[in-house]
């Protein structure tokens, strides 16, 4: 018996002994209600890929910053990263120097 994934080619397979393994997770045998679960995660992130997409931001990029932004860490831009570098080696030159 085999499963397909509504969105992707992604599938899970039968393999026996009410066990199953799922494309996309080589080597890992599950039960039915944890293959299902990993289909359902595949075609999440494949609707949030095109999310991140649109917004101009990778996949990796769209979950992190949500992550980051959740767990009430502090978001840093680019530009206030590279400020906080420049100075912190500017103040590592001088106290060289001495």
């Amino acid at each position: 018996m085999q499963l397909d994934s509504k969105v992707t080619r992604r599938h899970v397979r039968s393999v026996g002994q009410d066990r199953w393994v799922v494309s996309f997770l080589p080597g890992r045998t599950l039960s039915l209600e944890q293959a299902r679960a990993a289909l359902r995660v595949a075609d999440d992130l494949d609707e949030l890929r095109e999310a991140a997409a649109v917004l101009g931001l990778t996949l990796l990029e769209l979950v992190g910053l949500a992550t980051m932004e959740s767990s009430g860490e502090r978001l840093w831009s680019l530009k206030e990263a590279a400020h906080d570098v420049a100075s912190a080696a500017a103040q590592h030159g001088r106290s060289g120097s001495r």
